[in-house]
């Protein structure tokens, strides 16, 4: 079967991509890039920052060993809803 993987460009998003692959012929990953939400919620708040910084270090840590390389093709994009991805598939 088929599959499209449609994710964000973090650590643990390219491992998700990686697993689905390994169960489904992937005919591409298409990664939007993070937008940074929470920009003002960082610069405020001290635990919304140290949220942030644990869950950087943390997928450092536990995807560590992940490969750079992937077997399937992946297309990284800015808006995931963009019309012309339709003719990327």
């Amino acid at each position: 079967m088929k599959a499209l993987v449609l994710t964000s460009t973090n650590l643990r998003h390219r491992f998700f991509a990686q697993q689905v692959s390994r169960y489904f012929d992937v005919a591409a990953v298409i990664c939007e890039e993070k937008k940074d939400y929470y920009v003002k919620q960082r610069e405020e708040s001290a635990v919304v920052q140290e949220h942030f910084e644990k869950n950087i270090a943390a997928e450092r840590v536990y995807f560590h060993d992940l490969p750079s390389e992937s077997s399937v093709s992946v297309v990284t994009v800015v808006d995931i809803m963009q019309f012309r991805l339709i003719k990327i598939i």
